[in-house]
């Protein structure tokens, strides 16, 4: 199709020739979105369709794109207010409150995605104990109630540790499966000197058997009596 002045080529009407060189003739355009945009297009370019429009019908092609979300959506602590008329990036905008009480303008494909939850109050929470072990200590340190499990612990597993023949060697179980259960069923340690015991001395370290005592009233690990052999016996068992 030849392009002169008054021919339409999509949402484009042509009016006049613009600049030229050796291979390519431009022509001034005027399109027929509300904003009457004049631009400069090729005249390949309008021939074979590559551009119908001073960029409105791409921007309303990727507006009823993606996703759309309807006031009152909840994302993690955001819920959404209302869609912003900002189109930035290709991605829709949203005007949303945070659950602490402050608003946040955030794009589709954060909410989708789950990389924005909060205004940024979320992220400054979980940075004060995001390197602790365990939640209750910075990884490094040990507190009094994790020492206490780690020692417990090793009392009835490891064999190789001193005192290990009067509690795992004896039979008595740990039956906590991790730290946490363990924090749940005995708490922090009351005062500097407690020690971690349990009610019957012959039991396992399970819940409704430990509580915190104080130093002066620990008892000590009860041990195996060797047996005595007599002359007699020797002699029976020599013969």
């Amino acid at each position: 199709m030849e392009v002169k002045p008054g021919c339409t080529f999509g949402r484009l009407r042509v009016l006049r020739k613009g600049r030229s060189d050796s291979k390519h003739l431009w022509w001034w355009c005027q399109c027929s979105c509300p904003k009457q945009a004049v631009k400069e297009v090729r005249a390949d370019s309008l021939r074979c369709g590559a551009i119908r429009s001073c960029g409105c019908l791409h921007r309303e092609m990727m507006s009823r794109r993606g996703n759309h979300f309807t006031p009152g959506t909840k994302f993690g602590r955001l819920t959404i207010i209302k869609e912003t008329t900002a189109k930035r990036k290709g991605h829709r905008w949203y005007l949303c409150r945070c659950d602490c009480g402050k608003p946040a303008t955030v794009s589709n494909g954060g909410l989708v995605n789950g990389s924005t939850k909060s205004c940024g109050c979320l992220y400054r929470q979980t940075r004060r104990t995001a390197g602790w072990k365990h939640g209750k200590s910075p990884v490094g340190r040990k507190i009094a109630v994790y020492s206490a499990y780690y020692r417990e612990r090793s009392l009835c597993r490891n064999p190789n540790i001193p005192f290990f023949e009067y509690y795992g060697g004896r039979g008595i179980e740990f039956r906590f499966n991790n730290f946490p259960e363990f924090y749940q069923t005995v708490g922090d340690k009351p005062d500097p000197d407690c020690w971690l015991m349990r009610l019957d001395s012959d039991g396992h370290f399970e819940k409704g058997n430990l509580h915190w005592v104080k130093r002066g009233k620990k008892r000590k690990p009860k041990k195996k009596k060797a047996t005595q052999v007599s002359s007699c016996q020797k002699d029976i068992r020599l013969a």
